[in-house]
């Protein structure tokens, strides 16, 4: 486990040194508007990079792993499993990757976020929420047949939700922050959260120089 977590540290750290340069190469560049998005300077938009980074450094520990039977997996049962989970999180990346470059309309980028959520969630169904649970009032509720559309709607809206908080610096990297050291102290997905606080520092560090 020390192995890949130095592995992340010392990507991340590769990429910090040249991610204005990529930035630029790229054309990706966040500018102020003074309205909904407000920086001091212009902001590369590259950050989401190292979350990718982080992934794909997981993705291939977890594959090894789970292909030539060195270990058990530390995250996810099965090479299906990993493999859907990978191909989402990439697919939205590169999504998001492509907006900051091209500036589509809310509606396309939403159209394209749903086909590429369904389609992973009908590849496999050990990410869909099939039932709600309630502790308070000791009562659970099966979704049945809603519940691809429920699970859609959930991370549909999470998305959505986190673009239109996004516009001040550090805004949506403290909120992150947050709600990952939430997931820490309850000791959920423990592993995989604590690799992405390595990226999330990154990025925090160039956030507040913009």
């Amino acid at each position: 486990m020390l192995f890949l977590f130095s592995t992340i540290v010392t990507c991340n750290l590769i990429f910090y040194f040249f991610y204005e340069r990529i930035s630029n190469f790229f054309k990706l560049i966040d500018y102020t508007d003074n309205n909904r998005k407000i920086h001091f300077s212009e902001t590369p938009r590259s950050g989401g990079i190292f979350f990718w980074l982080t992934l794909t450094i997981i993705f291939i520990f977890e594959f090894t792993n789970q292909f030539f039977y060195f270990y058990d997996s530390f995250l996810f049962s099965n090479i299906r499993t990993i493999i859907s989970f990978y191909l989402l999180t990439s697919a939205i990346f590169f999504l998001g990757l492509f907006d900051d470059r091209y500036n589509l309309s809310a509606k396309r980028k939403m159209f394209y976020s749903t086909i590429i959520i369904f389609i992973f969630l009908n590849l496999d169904p050990n990410f869909v929420i099939s039932e709600l649970r309630f502790s308070t009032f000791d009562k659970v509720i099966f979704l049945g047949e809603f519940k691809i559309i429920f699970t859609l709607l959930c991370l549909l809206l999470l998305i959505n939700a986190i673009n239109m908080f996004d516009g001040m610096n550090l805004q949506v990297g403290i909120y992150l922050l947050l709600f990952f050291l939430y997931f820490i102290l309850n000791s959920f997905l423990l592993i995989l959260i604590s690799s992405l606080l390595i990226p999330l520092l990154f990025y925090l560090i160039l956030n507040a120089r913009g």
